[in-house]
């Protein structure tokens, strides 16, 4: 049974970001009958993801735990992840949820070398 459903996230590009659900085996009579430990399968807009390290990044716990993520994010990266919980009885399905990758905001300084402002004329070269 799903505890507490993934949330969105969103991460910058180049830094960690990941998405995590809680579940545990349930007493009999719940949504997945008990049946001893769970485990978790993500995917990424509907595409099982692998439970080794791919290419694109590593997974913060495998795919088999509880959290999915990269400890680099890239924006194609960014998805709709779901997790089906599973354990030997049974399966439910988390809500789908939103993990959006964004390149993070720069900043430009320029200096304009031998250039001073002068609040009655405007831009005056310096005097060496």
């Amino acid at each position: 049974m799903i505890t507490a459903q993934p949330a969105p996230a969103t991460g910058y590009q180049g830094f960690p970001v990941s998405i995590s659900v809680s579940a545990a085996s349930p007493p009999s009579g719940g949504p997945v009958p008990s049946g001893g430990p769970v485990a978790f399968i993500w995917y990424s807009n509907n595409v099982v993801i692998s439970s080794s390290a791919n290419n694109n990044g590593s997974q913060t716990d495998s795919g088999l735990n509880s959290a999915y993520g990269f400890t680099s994010g890239l924006t194609n990266y960014s998805a709709s992840y779901k997790v089906v919980v599973t354990n030997l009885n049974g399966s439910v399905t988390s809500s789908p949820v939103a993990l959006s990758v964004i390149i993070p905001p720069t900043v430009s300084i320029a200096f304009l070398r031998g250039w001073w402002i002068r609040p009655t004329t405007g831009w005056q070269p310096t005097q060496r």
